[in-house]
């Protein structure tokens, strides 16, 4: 079973990492790497300056890299803790950054603007010495450095103003992301405001017509209702004249049959009244 212990633990110092390697190949590819991040220091406009650490860069690499050959030729304890022993020396002792560290970022972030503060930030970093202090921009490397070293700053003034032409920027397209949404929902606003006005139009246009129709419906029936009730009454009215008329005439016939009525009747109680006084005189 293979061991799950790494093949190489090496502390390169505070501020940069605990880095553990897995085999010699890895330790390579790492070192190259890194190798790459500082061969600027070998180009102009800082080559053979007198300040440059490339000189004390470039014999550690050179130390880790004899190490590494010897492990790949031999490998035994005494070869892989003395290449542990060269990287140590290199990125604790001598203080090479990392890449990959704040200070790495940081001095990569100075030669952005200047490849001489960069380089004499990295001199006053690793304590080579060196630095011109009457050259303004190897003055503002080591200031820089050691600014970042005491907390007082984590970013240069180029870093500063990148942020903050991306925060400018950021909030322009905020802006004028907020200025389309705003837009959008005027128009949409506007659209919808406008479909429920022509609904609401439709609506009563319908609203009229039904009510129209339900007028024009009732009103015929009611028509209809007073024409009927015209003519009952009508028919009512003659039905009540004629009885009257024919009342009248009754009582017109009435009246000459009532009063000869009345004189027969006494006529035949004065001859029955006469006829028992004749009996009685008799």
């Amino acid at each position: 079973m293979p061991s799950s212990e790494p093949y190489l633990d090496v502390d390169l110092g505070p501020h940069n990492r605990i880095v553990k390697f897995s085999s010699a190949e890895e330790v390579q590819h790492f070192v190259e790497a890194e190798f790459e991040t500082w061969s600027w220091l070998s180009a102009p406009p800082v080559q053979g300056d007198a300040g440059n650490p490339w000189p004390t860069v470039s014999k550690a690499f050179h130390q880790i890299r004899g190490a590494i050959q010897k492990v790949n030729n031999e490998t035994s304890e005494p070869l892989v803790s003395a290449l542990k022993r060269s990287l140590e020396q290199a990125f604790r002792s001598q203080r090479i950054p990392l890449s990959s560290s704040a200070v790495g970022a940081f001095i990569q972030d100075v030669r952005s603007e200047s490849a001489i503060t960069a380089a004499a930030a990295l001199a006053t970093w690793m304590g080579t010495g060196g630095v011109n202090y009457a050259n303004f921009e190897q003055v503002k490397g080591a200031v820089l450095i050691a600014a970042f070293d005491a907390d007082m700053t984590s970013r240069t003034p180029a870093a500063v103003k990148r942020s903050l032409r991306n925060l400018s920027q950021q909030f322009q397209n905020s802006r004028e992301k907020t200025e389309r949404e705003t837009l959008e929902q005027r128009q949409t606003f506007s659209r919808e405001r406008l479909e429920h006005r022509n609904a609401l139009a439709r609506a009563l246009r319908r609203g009229r017509r039904d009510t129209k129709r339900f007028h024009d419906r009732n009103q015929s029936a009611i028509n209809e209702t007073v024409i009927s009730f015209r003519k009952e009454a009508l028919e009512a009215t003659t039905s009540i004249l004629e009885t009257e008329a024919l009342y009248r005439e009754h009582m017109r016939l009435k009246g000459p049959v009532e009063y000869w009525s009345n004189k027969a009747k006494e006529h035949r109680i004065n001859a029955q009244s006469r006829q028992r006084f004749l009996v009685v005189s008799a």
